[in-house]
């Protein structure tokens, strides 16, 4: 009789966790009555005495009910039949799930192993987990996570424990699976990489002993090794380990195999810092000189990144294989590039030491001089080893295009490795300007540059040429044309109406103008009132450079437009000298000389640089294509010339 629960008798006596014999008596007392008990019985929630009693644990109430013919396929409702409660447990009773798989199969009723496996590995339950292996369980499926069953049960077991469960599955009388099987998903791990991966050094050289594979890749072409090397910790007595058990049964590690990135285990050992196990792999005679797919050999790595100095020093000093310092990477990097690069002197004295050559070309025929070329600091500090550890580089060396160092500082208007170059013995003699083509091709027209930035290219570049003539260097109109398009390019024109609009006597950037001092006597406040015949005169060049490189230069404007016309104008002013002298021929040849010197010079006194720029331009038969800041053509008229042609 049932309650309003749906349970009988049978339920409460099932419910409890210890076994008093009662289940036993009401049944002998029903026996006796000649009175069914219903064994099957299910309450509200779908569960039988059977699940109540595994519920509970009373594993005697539970055999008691199998041989009372309890049905093993019903389920609660959860959808958990029996088997699932066991399975799910924590408990290992692998002895009720063995009867209960042998009353299944007295029945032919087929059970759905996988699951039940990936149950008991979750649970971590070694004997359950066994007993479904041998019954056929497949460990390498996925669950509803999409975790692996397979790379689960070598992350959760213990490794005396993992090791029995490997036993059954490569077992030759159970046969669950190949000892060389790999994960259908993922990494494709074998199971010694499993292994391997998760420390579980026992169940390794079981695999091993076993016959297991040690060359094998996985879909990344990590090999075993290639797995040690990239140990959370400096796994070094794993790798002895690993050596010993595949030298006694005569398998062949491959030491230097690549993965999919080209990385051997070297270079695996060495990303993860693991010091000993460099050594190590050295000594059983790994190439240390093998690239990956970047080109990047042990030591290029050591010197592109913030290795300590003792990584270089053990790969340059160890004795098993030298170490080649001057291979180039697929960047056309040497270490010593890279080393001095990331500011790395030290390890860069210590390629030296070990036969770095400074004048080592790349595949572009570019040596250390002319990458530097834009980098001054780098550049000083190439010059400072050279003379610490009496070193000759090659100043005028040219790469494959025919350009020295000096050319491409000319080219990307740095001025203090221009001078550098030339305190060091740099030839001037033969210098050519560059070409239009790399003529600041450091400087990108599409990007919008600060107007600091602006008055740094415009008084360098000029400062530069200042440089060379005061040399004896010759400048042509061709090189002098370079040197506008580039002006026009970047739009270092002054195009607002200037003194009109009074900008400087804005009282805040007026005061700040008035104590900045560019040489005694003249203040930037007062620079910016002069003509540019008289600002030429008290000023080089280099003034403005170093104003424009001032750390304070953008603090002294109140807003942005007012450091725009103050950067524009001191353009305009410290160009004018060049514009001017070089537009007087083209103008007077454009005219075809209809006028004398004085007219011209009134006109052309009249005209701001970009005018003076494009009136060259058209002299020699060319058109500004600048950035669309406003780049006019003069326009002579009609109307501003007589009926005889003069103005």
């Amino acid at each position: 009789m049932a309650n309003k629960k749906g349970s009988i008798l049978l339920h409460f006596i099932c419910s409890k966790k210890r076994d008093d014999g009662l289940a036993g008596i009401f049944f002998k007392l029903n026996d006796k009555n000649n009175q069914q008990v219903e064994v099957n019985a299910r309450d509200e929630s779908g569960r039988t005495p059977l699940h109540l009693a595994l519920q509970y644990a009373n594993k005697k109430l539970v055999k008691l009910l199998l041989r009372r013919s309890a049905d093993t396929t019903l389920v609660n409702a959860k959808g958990d039949t029996p088997l699932d409660m066991i399975c799910k447990g924590h408990r290992d009773d692998a002895d009720l799930a063995k009867m209960l798989f042998e009353i299944g199969d007295e029945k032919h009723q087929p059970v759905k192993v996988d699951e039940l496996l990936q149950s008991t590995v979750a649970n971590v339950v070694v004997n359950l987990t066994k007993l479904l292996l041998r019954r056929g369980a497949n460990p390498n499926t996925y669950n509803k996570e999409r975790c692996s069953t397979l790379s689960q049960i070598f992350e959760k077991f213990h490794d005396d424990d993992l090791r029995k469960i490997i036993s059954e599955m490569i077992d030759e009388q159970h046969r669950v699976m190949p000892i060389d099987t790999r994960e259908t998903w993922g990494n494709h791990d074998t199971l010694l990489h499993l292994a391997l991966r998760n420390d579980k050094r026992k169940t390794a050289e079981l695999l091993l002993r076993r016959g297991a594979d040690s060359s094998l890749a996985n879909a990344k072409g990590e090999t075993p090794l290639h797995i040690i090397c990239q140990r959370d910790y400096d796994a070094v007595d794993l790798a002895r380990l690993f050596f010993d058990i595949v030298e006694d049964i005569r398998q062949i590690v491959p030491l230097d195999a690549r993965n999919s990135l080209g990385n051997t285990p070297l270079h695996m050992a060495l990303r993860y810092g693991r010091k000993k196990m460099i050594k190590l792999l050295l000594e059983r005679g790994a190439d240390p000189n093998l690239a990956n797919k970047k080109g990047s050999t042990l030591i290029h790595i050591v010197c592109d990144k913030d290795y300590k100095i003792e990584f270089a020093q053990m790969l340059l000093s160890q004795k098993h294989q030298r170490v080649l310092v001057d291979v180039l990477d697929n960047d056309g990097n040497t270490p010593l590039t890279l080393s001095l690069e990331i500011g790395r002197r030290d390890v860069a004295e210590l390629l030296l030491k070990y036969g770095a050559n400074l004048n080592f070309a790349n595949n572009d025929g570019e040596t250390l001089l002319h990458i530097f070329c834009r980098k001054i600091n780098l550049l000083r500090i190439l010059f400072e080893l050279c003379d610490e550890q009496q070193l000759q580089v090659q100043v005028d060396a040219v790469d494959k295009f025919g350009r020295t160092p000096l050319q491409l500082a000319v080219a990307n208007l740095n001025l203090d490795a221009f001078d550098l170059l030339l305190d060091r013995g740099a030839d001037v003699s033969r210098f050519a300007f560059p070409t239009e083509s790399y003529y600041g091709a450091g400087f990108d027209s599409k990007l919008n540059y600060s107007f600091d930035v602006k008055l740094k290219m415009a008084s360098g570049a000029l400062a530069i040429l200042d440089s060379l003539e005061k040399r004896g260097y010759e400048l042509d109109g061709s090189d002098a044309l370079t040197i506008m398009k580039f002006f026009a390019k970047h739009g270092l024109f002054e195009t607002s109406p200037d003194l009109q609009q009074r900008w400087y006597d804005e009282k805040e950037f007026a005061s700040k103008a008035k104590k900045k001092i560019m040489k005694p006597g003249l203040s930037l406040y007062g620079l910016i009132q002069l003509r540019p015949d008289e600002a030429a005169k008290e000023l080089t060049y280099r003034y403005y450079h170093e104003l424009a490189c001032a750390k304070n230069y953008p603090y002294f404007f109140s807003n942005g437009y007012q450091k725009i016309d103050c950067s524009l104008h001191l353009c305009e002013k410290l160009s004018r000298g060049f514009f001017r002298g070089w537009a007087m021929e083209s103008f007077m040849k454009l005219i075809h000389y209809r006028l004398p010197l004085e007219c011209c010079d009134m006109i052309v006194d009249h005209l701001k640089n970009e005018d003076l720029c494009n009136i060259c331009l058209a002299a020699a038969d060319e058109t500004v294509r600048g950035d669309g800041n406003s780049n006019r053509p003069v326009n002579i008229s009609d109307s501003d010339t007589d009926s005889d042609g003069h103005f």
